[in-house]
């Protein structure tokens, strides 16, 4: 009597959100023969195989919707996910639903919601795990020739060279080949630097520009740009002033560069100026400019211009062509439409191989002696940024 008031009362001691089983008792002597088989000769207590079976069976957890699983999967990192697949196995189909690693995927990597997957992928979970696990990452050199901190590294566009910066004074150029050797190097301290900090190659790989520090007083913001030849010899071609030292120059062409330069009008006002300079110094024409001011940044609250990024912008050639689309509509002249081409051309870094071949073609002509450069700087006007 007492055994079977007591199955009879376990049903009505559950949770109305669990569904009732059978009890402890029950279940072992007449559901589960084999765990009391076990039991028995293992010599074990099946009263505790029985509640960790009762744990998993009425746990809540196994009775949570999947959408609130996938919110709560999207609140942990990739990684925690992986680990909670491994705890049964609806963990582990739900931590392997599309949606919620499509999520993890815009989410990580930046990309907008109406972009699909890409052509011939597996899934989001597979791609995701090829773009993380999947990027090589071998040590195949220690490159030790530097005697202070690297600073900056850059790499060449064909791939072939890269540049090494240091606080040790010097500035490396290797050849990336296994395993990396030395191609040139330059002690920059001859020139009364303190550090190189920066590097950049020309589109063509003809030119390395190398930014750095002077040495001066300790809070001097006093650097300067130095411009090499990469083929043919490493050698110092030009020299740019470049205050202050941290806008680092960048190349606008393939034979031009940018520069700064900071002058204060106040307490705490300032004027910085980014200039156009060519990187081959016209000794033998003082009809050429070699420097031109191109634009003009009014700062305020001690602000001032730094790094300089030249970037090719791929939509100013859709816009290129809408407006060539609307100029044949209004019966606009060809010719007006053709300049407006040749100067869109003219424009971003890595620059088009139109004005790679102009520039190369002038270049020809003062070598072979048929005259000078016969186009001076392109000059933009100036005009006035407030920060």
């Amino acid at each position: 009597m007492s055994a079977e008031a007591s199955t009879n009362s376990s049903p009505s001691s559950s949770s109305g959100a669990v569904p009732p089983y059978p009890s402890k008792m029950a279940r072992t002597e007449v559901g589960n023969p084999d765990v009391r088989a076990g039991s028995v000769g293992s010599g074990c207590s099946s009263a505790d195989e029985d509640e960790d079976v009762e744990y998993c069976e009425n746990s809540p957890w196994v009775f949570i919707p999947e959408p609130v699983f996938g919110k709560i999967f999207l609140a942990l990192e990739p990684r925690d996910i992986m680990r909670a697949g491994q705890t049964c196995k609806r963990w582990n189909k739900l931590s392997r639903d599309e949606y919620i690693w499509r999520k993890y995927f815009q989410r990580e990597f930046n990309v907008e919601a109406s972009i699909g997957l890409k052509p011939g992928a597996e899934s989001w979970r597979a791609e995701y795990k090829r773009l993380t696990d999947n990027v090589p990452m071998v040590m195949t050199d220690v490159l030790t020739n530097h005697s202070h901190q690297v600073l900056h590294v850059s790499f060449s566009h064909n791939g072939k060279m890269f540049a090494t910066c240091s606080k040790d004074g010097f500035v490396i150029v290797w050849n990336s080949a296994y395993p990396s050797t030395i191609r040139d190097s330059y002690d920059m301290r001859k020139l009364s630097w303190k550090y190189t900090q920066f590097s950049q190659f020309n589109q063509s790989d003809t030119l390395l520009l190398v930014s750095g520090v002077h040495f001066g007083a300790p809070h001097s913001t006093s650097g300067e740009i130095a411009v090499f030849t990469v083929q043919g010899g490493f050698r110092l071609k030009c020299r740019v002033a470049n205050r202050p030292y941290d806008i680092f120059g960048s190349w606008f062409s393939d034979q031009h560069l940018l520069s700064g330069d900071l002058n204060w009008l106040a307490h705490l006002v300032s004027t910085s100026f980014l200039w156009l300079n060519k990187a081959n110094q016209e000794v033998d024409s003082e009809h050429t400019p070699i420097r031109n001011q191109m634009y003009k940044f009014y700062n305020r609250n001690a602000s001032s211009i730094r790094a300089i990024m030249v970037a090719n912008c791929p939509w100013l050639n859709d816009e290129s062509v809408a407006k060539k689309d609307e100029c044949a509509g209004e019966g606009t002249s060809k010719t007006a439409v053709i300049d407006d081409d040749e100067d869109d051309r003219r424009i971003g870094n890595p620059l088009s191989h139109y004005q790679m071949n102009q520039d190369q073609a002038m270049d020809d002509v003062y070598r072979a002696g048929r005259g000078s450069y016969s186009s001076a700087l392109p000059v933009n006007p100036d005009f006035i940024h407030r920060a």
